[in-house]
């Protein structure tokens, strides 16, 4: 399951960070970030090859975001495979803004977790197939694994907030390059097993097929954009802190 870290400090400098954690079948081939939707030149995000959405998208004019999980939700309905990617929500969603409601049906869709932040803030979705909840995200620090957003009970969530929470906060560099991320590096060289069930970066076998994080990205978000949006390919791989790559090239405006 993804994972994202959000954290919303409504006076900072740099009021919404985030960074989103993508597992998913190691066979089920995508591209790194990039301008990859013509349907959506401001977009942002690395693409699913399968379905051909995202699970992070970015809009580099709007200097906005929405990323997604999908949800767990054993006693809900069972996934209708004809149902639409929830991979085009992303792209839609960064794209409609906040009141994406209105013009995106999401009886449409499997169940999901969503956030989209702004200049104006941060808001959450989590749809379990039947009822859709929504919620402006309070300031502070907040995890959204499959099981939702804020889930105590989840063990990933119990191991990692507090970690995150007592961590020093990204903040702009003092030569102007993006964030510095070094308090959350620490952190994500921490050594769980990866199939430790609170790993943040996993790796398993789910019925013969390996499931693992495959991708990173971070970024910060300002009143006036994005800031320091960085991919990590392969994140099992470690030294981990030298290997982001900076997206300068694809969030310039």
């Amino acid at each position: 399951m993804c994972t994202i870290v959000l954290d919303v400090a409504p006076d900072a400098e740099v009021p919404v960070v985030v960074l989103h954690v993508r597992d998913e079948f190691v066979d089920r081939a995508f591209r790194a970030p990039g301008r990859h939707w013509p349907q959506h030149p401001g977009l942002v995000g690395g693409q699913d090859l399968q379905a051909g959405g995202t699970w992070a998208a970015f809009d580099v004019t709007a200097g906005r975001f929405a990323v997604l999980t999908n949800r767990t939700n054993p006693a809900g309905p069972v996934v209708d495979p004809s149902k639409p990617s929830r991979g085009g929500l992303p792209l839609l969603v960064a794209e409609a803004g906040r009141d994406w409601t209105s013009a995106i049906p999401v009886a449409d869709y499997a169940p999901f977790n969503l956030i989209y932040a702004d200049a104006a803030g941060a808001r959450s979705w989590t749809w379990d197939g039947s009822r859709l909840q929504t919620a402006d995200v309070e300031a502070g620090l907040h995890m959204t694994t499959a099981p939702g957003i804020d889930v105590g009970e989840d063990e990933r969530q119990q191991w990692w907030r507090p970690k995150f929470e007592a961590a020093p906060r990204p903040a702009p560099r003092s030569d102007g390059a993006g964030l510095d991320w070094t308090g959350w590096d620490v952190l994500l060289d921490e050594r769980l097993p990866f199939d430790d069930p609170r790993a943040i970066l996993v790796r398993r076998e789910i019925k013969q097929r390996s499931h693992a994080s495959t991708a990173a990205l971070r970024a910060g978000l300002t009143p006036t954009g994005l800031l320091g949006l960085e991919y990590l390919g392969d994140p099992l791989q470690t030294p981990r802190a030298g290997r982001w790559q900076a997206l300068r090239w694809l969030t310039a405006r």
